[in-house]
């Protein structure tokens, strides 16, 4: 998790979801940040008894990206949000990401980058966020497939590709 400490993060699905993994006891969450919600956050860790969140607290951006490129997956719940720099670190650093499939991250991010959960309600995200860590945990190969997909996705986003998707679109308006 990366960013601001806020509702709108919720911050509390990751941690949930973690919570009912069957493998709880192999996930390991960074936490890179801090906001209005950090103290609730922290206590909700304590209750949960989640022994594998580190908190870093506010970081510079360079160690930030450190930290995302040595991560197996960037796990980011975001309720509303643009299309986060983040997202881009991310595929930048060959991290998959996994995140509801919503505002302009679930436009960016597919099967072959990373993994979407349908926004439907916080107890059905919980469920799945937490199924979707148990299939990583249990397909290792499934995290080397989707760190694959990573470089490709996010070169389709560089501004030379869409300056030629532009171009076309263009040369195919003249032509009509």
């Amino acid at each position: 998790m990366v960013g601001l400490i806020a509702g709108r993060k919720a911050l509390p699905i990751a941690l949930n979801a973690i919570a009912k993994s069957k493998h709880r006891d192999k996930v390991i969450l960074n936490v890179i940040g801090e906001g209005p919600n950090t103290e609730q956050s922290k206590a909700l860790i304590e209750r949960l008894g989640l022994n594998n969140v580190h908190w870093f607290g506010v970081r510079p951006n360079e160690e930030t990206k450190r930290e995302i490129s040595k991560a197996d997956l960037l796990f980011f719940t975001s309720l509303l949000d643009a299309t986060s720099t983040v997202i881009f670190e991310a595929l930048q650093a060959n991290t998959p990401v996994m995140c509801h499939d919503t505002c302009g991250f679930g436009a960016v991010i597919d099967a072959t980058c990373g993994i979407k959960i349908p926004l439907i309600n916080v107890s059905k995200s919980i469920k799945l966020f937490s199924q979707e860590i148990d299939k990583l945990i249990e397909n290792p190969t499934k995290i080397e497939a989707l760190k694959q997909g990573c470089r490709p996705k996010v070169e389709a986003y560089y501004w030379n590709e869409k300056g030629k998707k532009l171009y076309n679109i263009y040369k195919e308006c003249l032509v009509k």
